[in-house]
């Protein structure tokens, strides 16, 4: 275990040092370098750590994005486009006094049920 870890913290070394001289020499592929130090920093915590440790820290990782994930679809789903775009229509900042704000509001209610009766009353009568 030491001696595994000992080889790969002198590899690791070696890429940084590639990295931070890059100016001398013609310019590397930075890109690949870091990668490679990334695996090399995957791979200390692996040995460091143990099979089962490493596996756990990465299912915890994994559990953290899908549970931000979820969260975020959720409050999606909750913020419908059709009731912002009403409540924007029906903002109190739009009128001046709360009076011309409820008035509306009334109109928009009456309007909505009456379309809703419309589209029940076509329902029920037959086509010939």
């Amino acid at each position: 275990m030491e001696k595994l870890s000992d080889k790969l913290r002198k590899e690791k070394e070696k890429i940084e040092k590639q990295l931070k001289n890059w100016q001398h020499r013609k310019k590397p592929n930075l890109t690949e370098l870091k990668l490679e130090v990334k695996k090399f920093n995957k791979t200390l915590k692996y040995h460091e750590l143990g099979e089962l440790e490493y596996q756990e820290t990465l299912n915890n990782k994994k559990k953290k994005v899908y549970s931000c994930q979820g969260v975020i679809e959720k409050k999606l789903k909750l913020l419908k486009p059709k009731q912002k775009e009403q409540e924007d229509l029906l903002s109190p900042l739009m009128f001046s006094t709360r009076k011309t704000y409820r008035r509306k509001k009334c109109l928009m209610n009456i309007k909505h049920n009456n379309l809703v009766n419309e589209d029940l009353d076509s329902l029920k009568t037959p086509y010939f």
